[in-house]
């Protein structure tokens, strides 16, 4: 419970991605890392942001979340806890080899939990970049979207 008497702690978020994974091109790219065991809480929203359309369709996304992963090749994140992110959680950007994402309890989330957004040349998809072979398995999610009911 929180301590009334203490007034002078007012925690503001200020960073809306917490960790980046990234390396600056697919053909080489961020290889074996894996977030286990962490707790995640208190990112800045993100609904006020520049959005994007990620296809032809009514909808839109904000390109960003607290663990954004891009150029990466056999990433996890498991066994961990996300609390009170006011935006998105964990984007899979561009070129994304064999994520596991498993394990992992979200709640009190403002917008999406896990989402994957690839790119293509117009209408030619053919140089890969896109999230594949992302695995999502035993991931418990509540009380999401409390900002963002859609994007």
């Amino acid at each position: 419970p929180p301590n009334l008497n203490n007034t002078g702690n007012l925690i503001i978020a200020n960073l809306s991605t917490l960790f980046l994974l990234q390396s600056a091109t697919h053909e080489n790219p961020l290889m074996n890392v894996s977030i286990t065991n962490l707790r995640f809480r208190d990112a800045r929203y993100t609904y006020m942001e520049k959005w994007g359309v990620p296809s032809g369709g009514g909808w839109a996304l904000y390109n960003g979340a607290a663990l954004y992963l891009t150029n990466t090749t056999n990433c996890s994140v498991s066994d961990s806890y996300f609390e009170g992110l006011d935006g998105n959680v964990i984007m899979l950007y561009g070129y994304n080899r064999n994520t596991t994402l498993n394990r992992n309890e979200f709640t009190s989330i403002g917008a999406n939990v896990m989402a994957a957004w690839g790119y293509t040349d117009h209408w030619d998809g053919m140089q890969g970049l896109q999230p594949r072979f992302t695995y999502i398995d035993q991931n418990y999610v509540h009380n999401i979207g409390l900002y963002q009911l859609q994007s």
